[in-house]
């Protein structure tokens, strides 16, 4: 009960600090004891709204810890619609990190029927990014997801926004 109210506060440096134990804190519970999607997922998706950027920015590498935590809903909906909006945040290292997330989340995306069109428009909205990083952090994700894409996805969506570069 004490974790799920210190997640209620509203003091970034706790906040900041759950974050950086919640994998530990996963691993101390039995699975589905600790009820995080009702309880602490609002809280936590909070986090990636915040005006703070390292607080954005571990809410976001703390994402893949959460998976086996929360709904199918709550990953393709909510999570893709919070990590829609760190792919524009002003900080590049956000925006880096979000593909990163992406990759690592995109074999979970399992309740999205045009799994492929998704990802292909956030990858590729990426390697339009300024950043170099964000550019290599995108072709990294087209890399691992390759086996996802429909040939049409990469020869519509993908290969117009490669071709310019080359």
């Amino acid at each position: 009960e004490l974790i799920y109210l210190t997640f209620k506060f509203s003091d970034r440096q706790i906040r900041f600090i759950l974050l950086i134990y919640l994998p530990k804190l996963l691993t101390l519970f039995p699975n589905k004891t600790f009820d995080f999607s009702n309880r602490i997922f609002n809280f936590f998706l909070q986090g990636m709204l915040d005006t703070d950027k390292s607080l954005r920015l571990q809410t976001l590498k703390t994402i893949p810890y959460i998976l086996d935590e929360i709904t199918e809903r709550q990953l393709n909906n909510e999570i893709l619609r919070s990590i829609a909006k760190t792919q524009v945040d002003p900080e590049e290292a956000i925006r880096t990190w979000t593909i990163l997330i992406i990759v690592k989340i995109s074999n979970r995306l399992t309740g999205i029927s045009n799994r492929d069109n998704v990802l292909a428009t956030i990858y590729t909205k990426s390697l339009k990014d300024p950043n170099i990083k964000t550019k290599l952090a995108a072709l990294y994700g087209l890399k691992m997801s390759v086996d996802i894409f429909h040939v049409d996805v990469i020869a519509n969506k993908v290969m117009s926004v490669i071709a310019p570069g080359l």
